[in-house]
Formats: structure tokens, C-alpha cells, sequence
């Protein structure tokens, strides 16, 4: 095949934006146009057609040339949640309404993000013909190349996040994805300066919206119980429980560390039998990928991230080749912002790149499995040697290499404990002023998701669903660091977890799944561990008070929130 050719400029024939339009159901732009195209659109309040741009985003569609780069509004401004958005031609403009901020979405990225990622081709080094991008390991060229450069792309598009390849339409052989638009090759302008084309990318994205954020969708919030059955003589016994407690998904930590002792010995047995277990009583599964072995890393020792990621990848590729279809999310690790689980002093750069490395090897062998965010730890510290305040680290996180992390994962997951309050209790002036142990900090409340969700949506990231992958109450245990467990009775934790979720439930409809920690880890025999108070049955296996509750536990309730 043909590389895309060296031409300049893209002017976008009126017939073609007129046969896009009328091909998604988009009214004509007569009237909206004071002008030919590239004319000047008009104020919203003289506007003769049927869109216009919003007057909120009218200084963000001047600052983005959008009379060039993305072309005639496709509909009106919607709001969504917090936020307001406006679909045109070739991309989409949003206004956090929070923050009073406004600019382009990653439209690209946004259209393509269940196909992520797309292969890699073998890496050239920049020349006249080729612009390599180490970041996400693609190369842009030919007349893509020279598009990409007289454009200003870095941007206008933002880094490229596919090879250039072919979809299958004939009037575009060769397209290529970057975060923002679509660069498109028309061999049929050969000659031409349309012969590469910015990709009208918005209604596409409008009709993909519609369907999937607009549209009903009458779903649940999904409820599952994290479980442990290492080397459990019947895991069956396990997952029945949570089965008849009315949970739809377990969780499981895995470490790499147990599968893979060795870089000679893997020894799948014990994950084989968790998922037959969990799949006799139809539960779906999220499997978290922690610790890697010692001789992945030149320290030693039982705990931390691997020096070579590239190992890491190939690990997390091997566990979805063997569970394909079988395990459907991945969470990449627990709690990384805290050095107890990452072996070193805390860096959320380091992190990123890891869940990138995850990312990649769960989507080369299983595209269609979930890969999650790890929760992070609750807590305020500020010492990379201890740990980090979860806030501040996942904005790190997202600031990292200009954002790039939001290509590699599908779900945010989080970690919501209640410490010694109940779920309703937010953090407020009274509470900052209390010198009252597990109340001065709003890291000590249920509720403290909803500044991580204020992270997202300040890094335009809001579209995005959020697991509660932990959440529950400890009550009274013998680890140094859980008193608070003490203040907390059996019944007061069977009240607050069902409280959480019914909370949840209602108030909060971009949680769409919720894990109870834990199920069973008090008949292990281990007191003396931090996990033995959150069980929710007793060291026989018999329930206790809590388990009841969630047994009970009406799951099917969808409340209006949830609806479209």
C-alpha cells in the first residue's frame, strides 16, 4: 500500500461536512454559517440553524482555531454532570463547570479507548520521513509527518496513540488515532491539499455517546466480596458464600510472587482453582496483581514493584492468555502510594508506569477484559518514604508525561474505609478543628472517594467509571494500627455497610461496582493482622452480623440517578 503523500494544508470540501451531517441524522448547516466555509459562526443568540456554539465555549472554540480544526457545531451544548459539552465536526469542546475551565476532550482517545492498545510496529528513528514518540512507542510519517508539523500538532492532536493502519473504508486506507483527533489519507485528492485530512471524528463520537452515556441503562450497582482461598483444601466453600450472600463478583489478591517463585517455576494450581471455584457459582472475577518475586528486583526481598517492567508485562500477558474470558478485570496493584506495598520510597511516575506495562499485557492477550487504577490508601502523609496522601499522588499520576496514563486503563478503582464514622460523616470544619483521633483528616471518612473524583474530572477525566474495589469497617482487632476497630460493634458494622450501598446506590451512579472487604479472611486463624476485623464471617465460617445484612441486602434497586 501507498504512505499517506506530502501534502499541505486540509480544507474540508462543504459537500463532504454536509454528507456527514446527513449521514448521523445532523440537521444541515444553512443558516449557521455567516459565510462560505471557513466563514465565521454565529452567536448563539443570532443563530438561524440548528446549532450554534455555546456562548461558554465560544472563547475555547477561538483558542482551539476551531473554525479549522474543528469545524461546524453537531449538536447543542449537554450538560453532564459537572461538566458541559459541545460536539463539532472533528472533536469536542468541554466546560468544567467547577473549576470554570474549558478546552478540547481527547476526543481521539475517547473514540477508540475500548480498542487500546492497538499493536506496535517495530520503532524508526526520527528523520525527514519519520517522528518516533517513546511515550507510547508509535511513529507518525510521511505525509501524516508532515500534517503533524505544519499544524502544530503536539497541540492541536496531542500525541499519537495508533500506528497508521487500515480500517477497512475505501475512501481512507490509512488512518491514524492521536489523543485529540483522527489524521485521515485520501487517495482519491492525490495531488491535492485534501489528501490528508483531519477525521471527522465528532459525530462518531456523538453516536457512541449517545448510546452508551445518554441512553437508559436501568444497570444495577454491581456488588462483590473480596475472598481469599490460597491454598484453601475447598475454594468452593469460599465462593458459595459469596455467592449466597447475593454478590455477583469476588475479588482476589494475587501475587506474582507466589505464581512465579522462581524465573524458572510458574505454578498456576492455586489461581486454577480459585477461578473454577468462583465460575461453579457463576461469579464474575477481579483478580489484583501485587508483589513481585525477589528475583525480579535487584533489593531482594518479598515485596515491591519489579526494577524490569518489561517482565512485569510479560507476567500480567501470560495470566490473560490463560484466563481469557474467564477473568474479566485486572487491578494493577494496592495501594501504591504507600512504600509497605511498593517496596521504596513512593513515586507516582513509576506507578504510571507500571499500570502502563499492565495495561498492555492484559489488553495483547484478553482486549476485551477490564484493567483498573489501583485503589489507593487513604491517608494525609507527605513522606515518599512512608507513603503519599492518595489525592495528591493521583494527581501525580495524571500529570505524568502530559497526561499519557489516561490511555491505559479502563476503570478507576478506589479504596473507601470509614475508619470510626459512619458512611454519611464528611469531613468539615468542627472535624478539622478536633484534635480527636480518625476524625482530624478527610482521609479518615467513607466519603473520601468524592475527592478523588474531583481529581479526575480536574485532569477532564470524568467520563470515566469508578469500582469502590474495598470498603468496609474493621471492628475490634488486635492490629497496632486499627484501635478505632474498638468503637465499632459487630451490629454498627452490618448498619454502615448496607447504609454504604444503598448510599451509593442513589447518590453516586458513577460508582458502578462495590467490593465488601472482606469475606473470609477471619477463619485464616491470623488476629493479629489488619484483615481479620473487616471479615464478615466468623473463624467457623459462621455469619456474623454483617453478612446477615448484606445476605438481605435488596441488590436490584435501580434508582432514578441511574437511569440514562
Amino acid at each position: 500500500m501507498k504512505s499517506p503523500g506530502r501534502l499541505g494544508p486540509f480544507r474540508l470540501p462543504a459537500m463532504s461536512r454536509r454528507r456527514v451531517l446527513k449521514m448521523f441524522g445532523v440537521a444541515g448547516a444553512s443558516g449557521v454559517l455567516s459565510g462560505g466555509f471557513p466563514g465565521r459562526i454565529r452567536a448563539a443568540g443570532d443563530c438561524e440553524g440548528d446549532f450554534c456554539i455555546d456562548p461558554a465555549l465560544a472563547a475555547a472554540y477561538e483558542e482551539a482555531e476551531g473554525e479549522i480544526y474543528l469545524g461546524l457545531p453537531i449538536s447543542a451544548a449537554v450538560r453532564m454532570g459537572s461538566r458541559l459539552r459541545q460536539y463539532f465536526e472533528k472533536g469536542v469542546l468541554e466546560l468544567d463547570l467547577l473549576t470554570g475551565l474549558a478546552g478540547q476532550l481527547n476526543a481521539g482517545q475517547a473514540l477508540v479507548q475500548h480498542r487500546l492498545p492497538f499493536p506496535r510496529p517495530a520503532a524508526l528513528e526520527s528523520d525527514d520521513d519519520h517522528l518516533f514518540f517513546p511515550d507510547t512507542g508509535y511513529n507518525v510519517s510521511f505525509g501524516f509527518k508532515l500534517y503533524y508539523e505544519r499544524h502544530n500538532g503536539a497541540e492541536r492532536l496531542g500525541i499519537p496513540i495508533s500506528p497508521a493502519m487500515d480500517e477497512g473504508f475505501a475512501d481512507r486506507p490509512q488512518v491514524q488515532y492521536f489523543a485529540r483527533g483522527r489524521l485521515e489519507w485520501h487517495p482519491e485528492f492525490e495531488g491535492l491539499e485534501e489528501l490528508i485530512q483531519l477525521g471527522s471524528i465528532g459525530p462518531e463520537l456523538l453516536r457512541l455517546d449517545q448510546q452508551s452515556v445518554f441512553a437508559p441503562t436501568r444497570a444495577p450497582l454491581a456488588f462483590g466480596m473480596q475472598v481469599h482461598t490460597w491454598h484453601a483444601p475447598e475454594p468452593q466453600l469460599v465462593t458459595w458464600r459469596a455467592a449466597i450472600a447475593g454478590a455477583t463478583w469476588v475479588k482476589h489478591q494475587v501475587k506474582w510472587s507466589d505464581v512465579e517463585p522462581t524465573e524458572t517455576a510458574i505454578d498456576w494450581s492455586q489461581l486454577d482453582a480459585f477461578v473454577g471455584a468462583a465460575e461453579q457459582f457463576e461469579l464474575k472475577i477481579l483478580v489484583s496483581i501485587v508483589e513481585a518475586p525477589g528475583w525480579t528486583r535487584a533489593a531482594g526481598g518479598a515485596a515491591g514493584r519489579p526494577d524490569d517492567l518489561g517482565k512485569f508485562e510479560h507476567f500480567v500477558r501470560l495470566m490473560a492468555e490463560r484466563y481469557r474470558g474467564r477473568v474479566l478485570a485486572y487491578e494493577i496493584w494496592n495501594e501504591p502510594n504507600l512504600a509497605l506495598f511498593w517496596g521504596r520510597d513512593v513515586d507516582y511516575g513509576e506507578y504510571a508506569e507500571l499500570l502502563m506495562a499492565g495495561y498492555r499485557g492484559v489488553k495483547a492477550a484478553d482486549p476485551f477484559a477490564l484493567v483498573l487504577f489501583a485503589g489507593l490508601a487513604q491517608n494525609g502523609a507527605g513522606n515518599a518514604a512512608f507513603g503519599i496522601n492518595d489525592v495528591e499522588f493521583l494527581r501525580g499520576v495524571y500529570a505524568y508525561k502530559g497526561g499519557l496514563v489516561r490511555n491505559f486503563f479502563d476503570v478507576m478503582g478506589n479504596h473507601s474505609y470509614g475508619y470510626r464514622s459512619s458512611p454519611w460523616v464528611e469531613f468539615d470544619d468542627f472535624a478539622h478543628s478536633s484534635e480527636i483521633l480518625y476524625l482530624d483528616h478527610p482521609s479518615f471518612y467513607f466519603k473520601r472517594f468524592r475527592q478523588i473524583r474531583r481529581v479526575m474530572e480536574e485532569f477532564d477525566d470524568g467520563r470515566r467509571p469508578m469500582w469502590l474495589t474495598e470498603f468496609g469497617w474493621t471492628t475490634a482487632n488486635q492490629h497496632i494500627d486499627f484501635p478505632f476497630g474498638d468503637l465499632i460493634s459487630d451490629e454498627l458494622q452490618a448498619r454502615y455497610t448496607v447504609e454504604a450501598y444503598r448510599m451509593v446506590e442513589r447518590e453516586f451512579p458513577y460508582i458502578q461496582n462495590m467490593f465488601l472487604f472482606n469475606l473470609n479472611f477471619r477463619t485464616l486463624g491470623r488476629p493479629e493482622t489488619s484483615e481479620h476485623g473487616f471479615g464478615v464471617l466468623e473463624t467457623d465460617y459462621s455469619p456474623r452480623p454483617a453478612f446477615t445484612s448484606v445476605q438481605q441486602m435488596d441488590k436490584s434497586v435501580v434508582s432514578p440517578g441511574r437511569i440514562g
